[in-house]
């Protein structure tokens, strides 16, 4: 089975129907992995600094006045990726329309203009690709 890679090129509607009905496996290319550790560099190092980063540094929305501790930082960003997950309801399979939902929203996280560290990745697709590891749940 072919493995599609994630990047800045596009993904076409065949790669979607191969990832998520044929079971393709799904990798960042070497460029979103570059890409994507400048980011996180870059993002490490404003925190370091202290700077002020609109929801790294600072709270969200109403918040945003708040900063937030170098310490808590991190479970910050964990915190908003958790809430991000959530949903309602019965798990999705790991086939089909579950994969469909979330490769397209990691195939815009391998673009690595996020700024967002992904050692969640695998633990998020675990190996063999976009939603394998993802408990979506149905609305």
């Amino acid at each position: 089975m072919k493995t599609i890679a994630l990047g800045m090129e596009g993904m076409t509607l065949d790669d979607l129907v191969r990832i998520a009905r044929q079971g393709a496996g799904v990798v960042l290319s070497p460029g979103a992995e570059e890409r994507i550790g400048r980011a996180w560099q870059l993002v490490t190092r404003w925190v370091d600094e202290e700077r002020t980063v609109y929801g790294v540094t600072t709270g969200f929305g109403a918040l945003s006045d708040v900063t937030i501790s170098q310490r808590d930082t991190r479970q910050l960003q964990f915190n908003i990726l958790k809430s991000h997950a959530v949903g309602v309801g019965q798990p999705l399979a790991h086939d089909g329309p579950a994969r469909e939902r979330f490769c397209p929203r990691e195939r815009g996280g391998a673009h690595g203009d996020r700024g967002r560290l992904d050692p969640f990745a695998e633990r998020r697709n675990g190996p063999g690709g976009a939603g394998k590891g993802v408990r979506g749940r149905q609305w």
